[in-house]
């Protein structure tokens, strides 16, 4: 204990005046005669016993009572090992603020940010002038840990704003032990934030054992809020006259049941349609959209709801490219390849045939869907390019050629799989082919491929001469268990997806070439080329970004170009026409932006919060010192109002005050003394 006005216990020595005023009031007795005192020695006995007990219980209630008056004044306070003494020299205070949406919500005194910020206005008086701050925010910027003064730091927080990032406890603890622009001084660190559960991290985390560390959870009560989680559309192609069907679905994460939520959809800030759903407790529902296509291009669309507590998720960005066909290049050394036929007569399919001489590498680059038949004389700049063509997420159709004895060497290089040798075919033509089986229905390739199993359904004959390839899944089969068609399996290398035919397209190895099958097969393999395409959206939690350009850049920078018309040049990577991006620290709003080169904008992308932010479930005060009660460098602060925190904050720097029970104390022993004067006899 200690004593924030020690010259007051020179008033312990008025102590001495009470005992000095007891003694003095002894004086000797006088005697006085009686003719029998038989019958009176007894009662004078008791008599004086009782008086002296209560004299010496009188004294004693009135030395405590000035002794704890005395004390009173003195103003004393009780410290621990982590408290601090706001006058000592190197004393260093780290503070972090929480800027992510989450902490927009608004309980009456202002956003939780805006109130975390007073709270650091306060924590900036309690320190002294040579008290140095560094100050950290969720966008973790190169320059925020420098060592500054407080009213440089009272500046800085005057630009806070929102951003779409978030941290973990384990990035915060790590980021702050890592400066040592504060050297050997003594830091305390202070986390304000609403402790949001589904953002916060995994416990245990390991924390500085030479800082002491404060978490204030501000307002971090459960609050409802409505988001969208996802949204998709009900076909791969879409193009301008289409009726769009599109599908989202919506999460309520609160603790109340909300009845008709309105959504409204937005193409190029016009609204197109609007939707309501019922969405129980802590629960997701799906709801649609239908818009006819009006548009051709790369259009901007949204999602957005009224909701009322959060409101920085309340709209949801995507793009639709409203292409006008599918990219189908095909290249074969037959002269007339069957597949072009399907692609001619299709006019949602723009095809690029090709024998392999002269080929336009340009539109290559920009096919979604590629075939290649033949495989003897493939330039090798083809090769090259299929690791490039499947990581842009393009689909590729291999089907050997008739002179093919084996899978071309670079090609199985270049799709990490083993040289497979055909096995020798019989010359005795379709007397060696088997009937293909009925696909299974439960494959998500041929979802929509059939009305109904029909066993009056006739499927075409096949003698494959490619066995089956590691890591590929069979799609058709013989009746004698041979793969007939196969596919890159879910999880391969390649964000794109290969297949095989595992025949040449002649009349001796199969007749797929000349029968019905042929045609929805190739056609649903192209559709789906769509699916791997890019994302219609991205997420602050996506940090890597893919999007595919056609423009020769000669090793010029691409530049990410916001709303505002402000530019950033991210760290890029393009390899062929995939152009590879980290999510730079400066975009912190979700929106749309653009990638432009010389002024001239190549693609549009949209970025959203991560789902996370959007769960509105947090930690209390009472979890969080239950769950850090092993470390006696950290302590959980309580933020009821700001003169609250003030008050912590004095504790924090002059202990915990005493001086409220010293006068109560003394207050008691006087009563005390009251009642033994009136009532003791």
């Amino acid at each position: 204990m200690e004593f924030g006005n020690p010259l007051a216990l020179w008033g312990l020595l008025g102590l001495s005046l009470p005992v000095i005023i007891h003694l003095v009031s002894l004086q000797k007795a006088k005697k006085i005669y009686f003719s029998s005192t038989a019958f009176l020695r007894q009662l004078t006995v008791e008599s004086s016993s009782k008086r002296k007990l209560k004299e010496w219980l009188i004294l004693a209630s009135r030395v405590l009572a000035l002794l704890f008056l005395v004390f009173a004044f003195s103003m004393p306070y009780r410290k621990d090992l982590s408290h601090w003494n706001t006058e000592q020299e190197g004393l260093a205070f780290q503070v972090y603020v929480d800027n992510s949406y989450s902490m927009e919500r608004n309980p009456g005194q202002g956003t939780l940010l805006d109130q975390s910020l007073l709270h650091v206005q306060s924590l900036l008086k309690s320190g002294s002038p040579s008290t140095r701050y560094q100050f950290l925010d969720n966008d973790f910027r190169s320059g925020d840990l420098q060592s500054v003064s407080a009213q440089v730091l009272s500046r800085r927080t005057t630009e806070e704003n929102f951003t779409v990032r978030s941290r973990t406890l384990k990035e915060l603890v790590h980021r702050f032990a890592s400066a040592d622009q504060l050297g050997k001084r003594n830091k305390h660190c202070f986390i304000f934030s609403d402790f949001q559960k589904s953002t916060l991290g995994n416990f245990p985390v390991s924390f500085d054992s030479t800082s002491n560390y404060y978490l204030i959870p501000v307002q971090n009560t459960a609050s409802s809020n409505v988001y969208i989680d996802s949204i998709w559309f009900d076909r791969p192609v879409v193009k301008k006259g289409d009726r769009l069907k599109v599908f989202y679905k919506a999460f309520n994460s609160g603790e109340t049941e909300v009845k008709e939520q309105l959504f409204k959809l937005f193409i190029n800030q016009k609204q197109s349609a609007i939707s309501y759903v019922d969405l129980p407790v802590q629960s997701s529902a799906v709801g649609s959209f239908e818009y006819i296509v009006s548009e051709s291009g790369e259009l901007k669309g949204s999602i957005v709801l009224e909701d009322g507590d959060l409101s920085f998720d309340n709209a949801f960005y995507f793009t639709l490219n409203a292409s006008a066909a599918i990219k189908v290049a095909s290249l074969s050394d037959n002269i007339n390849p069957p597949q072009n036929l399907i692609f001619t007569e299709e006019e949602d399919f723009s095809l690029y045939a090709s024998n392999g001489q002269q080929l336009n590498y340009s539109i290559l680059d920009e096919a979604d869907f590629i075939l290649i038949e033949g495989w003897n004389q493939l330039p090798q700049g083809v090769i090259k390019r299929i690791p490039i063509w499947l990581n842009a997420g393009k689909s590729i159709l291999f089907i050997p050629g008739a002179s093919d004895r084996s899978i071309h060497p670079d090609i199985a290089q270049a799709l990490v799989i083993p040289t497979l040798t055909f096995k020798k075919t019989d010359t005795t033509g379709q007397a060696s082919q088997g009937s293909i089986e009925f696909p299974d229905v439960n494959n998500p390739f041929f979802a929509d491929f059939f009305e109904e199993k029909s066993n009056r359904v006739t499927m075409p004959l096949a003698n494959p001469v490619l066995a089956s390839v590691p890591g590929y899944t069979a799609l058709l089969s013989t009746h004698g268990g041979e793969t007939a068609v196969s596919r890159s399996s879910v999880g391969s290398a390649f964000k794109g997806t290969s297949y095989f035919i595992h025949f040449p397209l002649i009349e001796k190895n199969s007749n797929l070439a000349q029968h019905s099958f042929f045609v929805p097969l190739l056609l649903k393999m192209a559709l789906l080329s769509k699916e791997n395409a890019e994302k219609i959206y991205f997420r602050q939690s996506d940090d890597i970004i893919q999007l595919s350009i056609n423009q020769e850049t000669n090793k010029d920078l691409i530049e990410i170009k916001d709303d505002k018309g402000a530019l950033v040049i991210p760290s890029q990577r393009l390899n062929g026409t995939v152009l590879t991006f980290d999510l730079p620290e400066q975009i912190s709003k979700p929106g749309f932006y653009e990638l432009a080169y010389k002024n001239k904008t190549l693609r549009t992308f949209a970025l959203n919060t991560a789902k996370t932010e959007s769960k509105t479930v947090f930690y209390n005060s009472e979890e969080l010192r239950s769950i850090l009660k092993d470390l006696p460098n950290v302590k959980v602060l309580d933020n009821i109002s700001e003169v609250a925190f003030e008050d912590q904050l004095k504790e924090l720097t002059k202990g915990v005050p005493l001086w409220k029970y010293c006068l109560f104390l003394s207050l008691l022993f006087f009563l005390i003394e009251i009642v033994l004067i009136r009532w003791f006899k």
